[in-house]
């Protein structure tokens, strides 16, 4: 609580499950309010839009995808705004059909929510090179899934796994060199289909 007494008071609610009570007095007269606090359960996301690179048309030199998603950090009968997010990204290894070898560093990533738990997110790969989908003998398909757990602090300042099985697969169709992101996490939301293009 801001203050003991006074005419006014703001109640922090702590940063970890609880079930905290508030006491309020006036005169002789108390009562007492209860709050469930409670943690992130999940997040849901929805295609907010796409942003295309390149031009279209030959030489189609580049592949790749560039999508921004709507998500929201569930349950919503409560706010998130305080909190701090992160993802703990832990980095990924693959080869292309051509056999080249690539990866996704390591990384934290810290993020937040508005009042109405939603926040952006973008998943993207873009100015590929579309050989690297030539095996030698044809255009291979190929997906490319990084692994993005989620984190909150708690009220110990401690991160705290919620949302350990978050993925963002990237996939590139070998019939057409297609490109499309998207995120899987409560449910999965798919970036549109995205052409080969050059500069």
């Amino acid at each position: 609580m801001s203050s003991a007494s006074g005419v006014a008071s703001t109640f922090t609610a702590p940063k970890s499950p609880a079930t905290p009570t508030v006491w309020g007095k006036i005169g002789a007269v108390g009562d007492s309010v209860g709050f469930s606090v409670i943690a992130p359960d999940g997040m849901t996301s929805a295609l907010d839009y796409n942003t295309l690179h390149g031009t279209p048309g030959a030489p189609l030199t580049y592949i790749g995808f560039d999508s921004t998603f709507e998500c929201t950090v569930t349950p919503t009968t409560v706010t998130f705004r305080y909190v701090e997010f992160r993802e703990n990204i832990p980095g990924e290894n693959w080869n292309w059909p051509d056999g080249t070898p690539d990866s996704r560093s390591a990384a934290l990533v810290p993020w937040t929510v508005n009042a109405d738990n939603k926040t952006p997110d973008n998943v993207s790969m873009y100015n590929y090179l579309r050989s690297l989908l030539w095996d030698g003998d044809s255009y291979e398909s190929k997906t490319i899934t990084i692994r993005v757990p989620e984190e909150y602090k708690n009220e110990s300042d401690v991160w705290t796994s919620w949302l350990p099985d978050e993925t963002h697969p990237k996939e590139f169709r070998g019939v057409d060199q297609y490109g499309r992101g998207s995120i899987s996490a409560t449910n999965q939301a798919f970036g549109s289909w995205q052409r080969p293009y050059h500069y």
